[in-house]
C-alpha cells in the first residue's frame, strides 16, 4: 500500500510540475508585433493599403538600417483583419538597379497576419515598394510607393 501511495505522489508531483511549466510557457507574440527587420533598423516610412471603394486599411512599413545600407519592408493588415486576411503580399526593388525581393507570391504561399520582411541595398539610390492582401470576402487591399527614401 505504501508502494503505491509512493507512486501516486510521484505521479501527482510530475502532473503538476508539467502544468505549472504549460501554464508558464511564453504564449505566442501578438500579430501586431510579429515580422521584424532586426534591431539595427528603424522605421522611415508606412504606405496604406486600400481597395478601390474602401478606407485604407493596413500598411507596408519600410525601415532602413544606417549600419548595412539596406531597406526592409513588411506588409501588415489591418488590426481587425490580423489573422483573418489571406495572401499578404510584399516585395521591395531598388528603382535603378538589379536589387528586387518578394515575399508572399509563390506558389503555396498563403501568410495571414504579415508578408516579409524583405529587404535591397537602398544606399545612395531609391527604392520602389509594393505589397497588399485579400480579405476574406475577396476584396484586395494594395499599395505602393515609387521612388522613395532616396538615400
Amino acid at each position: 500500500m505504501a508502494r503505491i501511495t509512493r507512486r501516486l505522489t510521484a505521479v501527482a508531483a510530475t502532473v503538476s510540475a508539467l502544468s505549472v511549466g504549460l501554464l508558464a510557457a511564453p504564449q505566442p507574440a501578438s500579430a501586431a508585433t510579429l515580422g521584424s527587420c532586426g534591431s539595427s533598423y528603424s522605421k522611415v516610412g508606412s504606405y496604406p493599403l486600400r481597395a478601390a471603394w474602401q478606407s485604407n486599411t493596413g500598411s507596408i512599413d519600410v525601415y532602413y538600417s544606417s549600419s548595412t545600407g539596406k531597406n526592409c519592408a513588411i506588409t501588415r493588415p489591418g488590426t481587425a483583419l490580423a489573422g483573418k486576411a489571406r495572401h499578404v503580399w510584399v516585395c521591395i526593388e531598388q528603382t535603378k538597379g538589379y536589387g528586387r525581393d518578394c515575399d508572399g507570391l509563390g506558389y503555396g504561399e498563403n501568410f495571414r497576419y504579415y508578408a516579409g520582411p524583405v529587404s535591397v541595398y537602398g544606399k545612395g539610390q531609391c527604392i520602389n515598394v509594393t505589397g497588399g492582401f485579400t480579405r476574406p470576402d475577396g476584396v484586395v487591399f494594395r499599395g505602393m510607393a515609387r521612388s522613395v527614401h532616396c538615400g
